[in-house]
């Protein structure tokens, strides 16, 4: 059986996501969703899996992955400690991922839109109604302010992230803030943060 035809049974719908989150903020209980997309892919299977040998060679090299030996590992924990992993159903190599690194298909699943969904759908504003949100990542402070302003969701901070090894600083600004919920946009470090 393929990745896909194993993963499909499992991807939840936009509205089971909503309600995932719904229920752990009603109840007090931590919650994740993070992406695996392309690049995370690349990063982690780049020098591990062959087919990736030569992708250090492309237009990423100089964003991420001068950062793979350094950080990893600690990208394949941030995946293997998500809560629900949003995946591209149709990216072959996220298979050849997941068998390398014996992942475990046993948790919830989404299609890699539902984040675009939430936003579009309106449901993530109904989720963070009278929330506090702190957001992470470049621009995003300016980008979601008036949206947080128009549903009544209190911003609460924000700051951007200057790659891998401004982490550290990142971690350090979200332990000093009471929030409700993090809406991080920051490519692969988020999976660390």
């Amino acid at each position: 059986m393929t990745f896909r035809e194993l993963l499909m049974p499992k991807l939840l719908s936009i509205k089971e996501v909503a309600e995932k989150f719904r229920q752990a903020m009603d109840e007090n209980k931590p919650i994740s969703l993070a992406s695996v997309g392309d690049g995370e892919v690349y990063f982690l299977a780049h020098k591990v899996l062959p087919a990736f040998d030569n992708f250090y060679e492309s237009a990423f090299k100089d964003l991420f992955y001068q950062h793979i030996q350094a950080y990893r590992d600690e990208v394949l924990n941030g995946i293997l400690a998500v809560d629900i992993l949003e995946v591209n159903s149709c990216f072959s190599p996220t298979n050849d991922l997941f068998e390398h690194h014996s992942m475990s298909m046993d948790r919830h699943f989404c299609d890699a839109s539902i984040g675009r969904g939430l936003h579009f759908t309106g449901l993530l504003y109904e989720i963070l109604k009278k929330k506090r949100v702190f957001l992470v990542g470049n621009g995003m402070g300016q980008i979601m302010q008036p949206l947080l302003e128009k549903y009544e969701i209190e911003l609460v901070g924000y700051t951007n992230v200057d790659n891998f090894p401004d982490l550290p600083r990142v971690k350090e600004s979200l332990s000093k803030v009471d929030f409700d919920l993090a809406l991080i946009s920051a490519s692969t470090p988020a999976l660390i943060l």
